[in-house]
């Protein structure tokens, strides 16, 4: 391994590391998940990834196998920032290229955070319509096709992607770009990976419209299900199959995204409902009203956090039971936001349970109270698990009944909370994964869980792909064998000698995802 290291560090100006000390920091991500790597590299440029890239290629030509998995902030919950193999680390590649503030666009490298390049971006007044955790990477929110609360009015980040430079499996570079029918062509008459790519891709999307109809109705982020999406009128671009594939296609250096400008402020309108039907009816009415996010919380979720010293006393007082939604709305005048809230007070506020207020401070006591929730000090922490699922509005009630069921079934306390703007939700089971049993209870719920997902059309993968952890009894392809079929034929054309991720999404192993397990709770902030 020194003379494999020692050889990398000769033919980059990072380095590669294979000290205990740093291969153990790079064998966890926030997933439960933990696979050691033999090596870790923190390459300064897209050059030198290429180099690493190839590198891995070479080797994997001859049948030695050491694969390459990209690595940003290490948020990922579903096990797709670690390997065995080479992690390569895009911390150093974070630099911001060029903003051009008219046409506002900004580009940068991929490894730059979300909060760096609102920063940069916030100078000059414009924003990336992302809700996210500062700490991101714009690489690795990207390559989870990331799915945040303000989704729902703004769209997920696919749509501010303009063109993304990727790295693919040999090492070489695409930049991807809206090609013309022409353009298109020349590219599948090219003899090299790229062209065999797009040659691939067109005729696998040509020879299965019924497939590509099908993928229209399914919901969820596993697979590569945007392939559905690569052709617009009679133009092609094949960026929507990279997002959310998760570095298991190519690995994304550098982009450039088209950005909004910054709203003044926020306004926030929270309220609470004993049932759910009267909650749901709210939600309706709220949605005319175009609201930024419409988040919602099961009030089971304030009770805990008040034991631990965090009341909820954003309302005066609380049912006690039932659930609190919070909306917001970020029109850019602020006399539009207030004709919202009167509106909506003028009909709620007599319930008291409900209450109105400008600025940012309500959104900061609300996250504040649920990273009390999601980092309590039990002996059973609340690891992310089995989070955002998506379910469709019209099953919710049926979704929150079927998590009713699991809780009765194992015992736990699963208090649900999501966007209804989104439709994503999320449980945080407290299991102490560091014995044997716990580790049968995560794997037993898990598949309780999606099985209740799967029978009301639901699916695990709502927020964010399958990684390794939630492939594990994912359903994806329970009643579809030619959707696996296509997406093994997607990985083959991009990856043909397995060099990327490998163990990821479709090449998830069952067997060796839950021998890699952690023995031990997980450490650090864990995050919505």
């Amino acid at each position: 391994m020194n003379k494999i290291a020692n050889f990398l560090n000769q033919h980059i100006d990072g380095n590669v590391y294979i000290s205990n000390h740093v291969l153990d920091a790079f064998s966890t991500d926030k997933s439960i998940m933990k696979i050691r790597p033999k090596f870790v590299a923190q390459p300064t440029s897209t050059t030198e990834i290429r180099k690493l890239v190839r590198f891995s290629h070479q080797l994997a030509k001859r049948n030695v196998g050491v694969g390459v998995t990209v690595r940003g902030s290490g948020n990922d919950k579903t096990g797709a920032a670690i390997g065995p193999g080479i992690v390569i680390s895009t911390t150093k590649l974070n630099r911001v290229c060029e903003i051009d503030v008219r046409q506002r666009l900004i580009r940068t490298e991929a490894g730059i955070t979300l909060g760096e390049l609102e920063a940069a971006l916030e100078a000059v007044g414009l924003t990336l319509p992302i809700s996210a955790d500062p700490s991101h990477t714009i690489g690795g929110l990207i390559m989870n096709g990331h799915t945040g609360d303000l989704s729902g009015k703004y769209g997920s980040i696919l749509k501010y992607i303009e063109q993304a430079e990727i790295v693919l499996s040999d090492g070489e570079i695409v930049r991807t770009e809206l090609l013309s029918r022409r353009a298109l062509r020349k590219k599948k008459e090219q003899k090299d990976l790229e062209g065999s790519i797009y040659r691939t891709i067109t005729s696998l999307i040509e020879n299965n419209p019924a497939l590509m109809e099908e993928l229209k109705k399914k919901p969820g982020l596993s697979g590569y299900r945007n392939i559905n999406q690569l052709f617009l009128g009679r133009r092609f671009d094949l960026l929507p199959l990279l997002v959310a594939s998760q570095g298991t296609l190519g690995i994304m250096t550098e982009v450039i995204l088209r950005c909004e400008y910054i709203s003044p402020n926020s306004s926030y309108f929270t309220i609470a409902f004993k049932n759910l039907a009267d909650a749901l009816t709210f939600g309706d009415v709220v949605q005319k009203y175009d609201p930024a996010s419409v988040d919602f919380y099961d009030l089971a979720i304030f009770d805990e956090t008040a034991v631990a010293g965090k009341p909820m006393n954003l309302i005066s007082k609380l049912p006690s039971s039932g659930y609190l939604i919070s909306a917001s709305f970020d029109n850019y005048k602020k006399r539009q936001r207030k004709r919202i809230i009167r509106k909506l007070s003028k009909k709620y506020k007599p319930t008291s349970f409900a209450t109105a207020v400008d600025g940012p401070s309500h959104e900061t006591i609300l996250k504040n109270i649920i990273g009390t929730y999601l980092n309590s000090t039990s002996a059973r922490p609340r690891l992310p698990l089995i989070d955002g699922a998506k379910v469709d509005i019209d099953y919710l009630a049926e979704y929150l009944e079927g998590v009713g069921q699991l809780e009765e079934k194992h015992k736990l306390s699963l208090p649900v909370f999501g966007s209804l703007a989104t439709g994503t939700y999320s449980v945080r089971p407290g299991i102490d994964i560091s014995t044997t049993s716990g580790r049968r209870e995560t794997l037993d719920l898990l598949r309780d869980y999606t099985d209740m997902l799967y029978k009301i059309g639901g699916t695990i993968c709502g927020d964010s792909p399958e990684g390794r952890f939630k492939a594990i009894y994912s359903k994806e392809y329970a009643d579809a064998p030619a959707l696996k079929e296509l997406d093994q034929a997607v990985k083959e054309a991009f990856d043909p000698h397995g060099v990327l991720n490998p163990g990821v999404k479709i090449d998830a192993n069952t067997r060796s995802s839950i021998r890699n397990l952690r023995t031990n709770p997980g450490k650090g902030i864990i995050k919505e």
